[in-house]
């Protein structure tokens, strides 16, 4: 904040003023998914994926969706599987990036646990000060905690302690656990129509068992259209009924 004030008070202020600052700061943003990105263009890469499947009918939109959801999970988790690191090529991107930034931090140790990184900021003349515990895999900017890639600060204390950054990165990023996240079979879910005579058979002996609940609702196409007929009859019968009386309500003085 002291550098968009140094840049735009103006801003600033509008920022904390109208815009709550759980929505937009790191400092309240959740550690448990070990994720950083705070943008919508996975949602918006999806919507584009699915605008022309949602110009169709219901079923066939929902088809459409289920395809290529479940080839999307095939294609990551291949793609997981030819990892030539233990890690995927995304996060050691990330962690050479924040390697870079390690220059002119300087480190100290409390004799425990913790490390104090600071770093004398000439252009907003001050000095930037942050805790990194090694242990608990924190660092008080937030950037270790949400992403689970050491921030430039905690890659600071780790060299200081002659040890690599590699081996502080989250468990969640590694292959193994990248693969298993999605290493489960889409399940094929549909109706399945099928005759006491196979396909062949007449349209009175197709079965159609439905899911519902833990019990199989079975029916057969004969029977659904019998019910749809009776439905139409039961709907007609009311509107004309309806219709009477209205009629009848008109006319009266």
């Amino acid at each position: 904040m002291d550098v968009l004030k140094s840049m735009d008070g103006a801003i600033r202020n509008y920022l904390i003023i109208q815009w709550d600052v759980r929505h937009w700061s790191l400092a309240f943003a959740s550690d448990f998914s070990k994720c950083d990105v705070i943008d919508n263009t996975m949602c918006e890469t999806f919507n584009g994926v699915i605008v022309e499947a949602r110009e169709k009918p219901i079923i066939t939109m929902l088809e459409e969706i289920r395809m290529y959801v479940m080839r999307m999970i095939v294609k990551n988790r291949q793609q997981a599987l030819d990892w030539k690191t233990e890690y995927g090529p995304r996060i050691l991107a990330k962690l050479d990036k924040n390697w870079k930034r390690v220059d002119n931090w300087e480190v100290d140790w409390d004799g425990g646990v913790a490390f104090e990184v600071y770093h004398d900021n000439i252009e907003l003349n001050l000095r930037e000060r942050f805790i990194v515990s090694l242990e608990g895999k924190t660092c008080s900017c937030r950037g270790w905690d949400v992403s689970g890639v050491p921030c430039h600060h905690a890659i600071a204390a780790i060299l200081y302690c002659g040890k690599e950054p590699i081996d502080y990165l989250d468990i969640a990023s590694r292959k193994m656990n990248s693969s298993r996240h999605i290493n489960h079979s889409y399940i094929l879910v549909g109706v399945q129509v099928f005759g006491a005579r196979g396909m062949r058979g007449k349209e009175s002996e197709y079965v159609i068992t439905r899911p519902a609940g833990n019990v199989q609702k079975v029916t057969t196409v004969r029977k659904l259209k019998e019910d749809a007929r009776k439905m139409r009859h039961d709907r007609a019968a009311w509107t004309s009924k309806v219709q009477e009386v209205l009629t009848q309500e008109s006319y009266q003085p």
